[in-house]
């Protein structure tokens, strides 16, 4: 199987829980009012102004945050209600008020219901969900969204190679500098002292 069928064939695995295609539903508001509306528990939140900001790094993490600007239906307006995916089930106290969801609590609840389209293939409510649910649709089963997810999947591939290759140029420098001819020829046939020798001397950015 060549590398762009594997991407097809991960994109078509891919729901709102994961950063790449929520980073993109997020880019609609009226999908951020929708579930911030679930979550919040306020059916008139208003989304004055939404970002979905991706800190990650690789394909597997769990890192947007959704940053948002809303009015809540008594007029307040309230900032930074962010990590909306996530769950802890603690109050952190840090100065802002953060709300933490679960995707695996199972209780019928309207939230239960919403996760259960976010993280299951064939989950969609049109009736109560019709944002979510049109717009996962649209990404999962049609071959233009389908295009998008593949699209952005290969380009954060081929960052992680960049990203890679500038780390094993940098390690062969440092080698090259401290005189360690040794270390720098084993390293480019044993994979795995390699990646011990990058561990060492040139640690992935955080």
């Amino acid at each position: 199987m060549s590398n762009k069928a594997k991407i097809r064939e991960e994109a078509k695995k891919l729901n709102p829980i994961d950063d790449i295609m929520f980073r993109k539903m997020a880019e609609e508001s009226s999908f951020c009012e929708e579930i911030l509306r679930v979550i919040m528990n306020d059916s008139g939140l208003i989304v004055l102004k939404s970002h979905a900001q991706w800190v990650g790094q690789n394909l597997q993490g769990r890192s947007v945050i959704l940053d948002a600007k809303c009015q809540l239906s008594n007029g307040k307006v309230v900032n930074n209600i962010d990590r909306i995916v996530r769950q802890t089930g603690e109050v952190v106290n840090n100065g802002f008020e953060e709300i933490y969801v679960s995707a695996c609590v199972k209780d019928g609840s309207d939230v239960s219901e919403l996760m259960d389209i976010f993280t299951n293939d064939e989950s969609y409510n049109v009736n109560k969900y019709p944002v979510t649910s049109n717009i996962k649709k649209r990404y999962k089963q049609t071959k233009e969204g389908q295009s998008v997810m593949c699209e952005i999947m290969e380009r954060i591939e081929q960052d992680g190679r960049k990203e890679e290759r500038e780390r094993i140029n940098k390690l062969n420098v440092i080698l090259i500098k401290q005189g360690r001819t040794d270390d720098l020829l084993k390293s480019a046939t044993d994979p795995d002292y390699q990646l011990q020798l990058l561990d060492e001397l040139v640690p992935e950015k955080e």
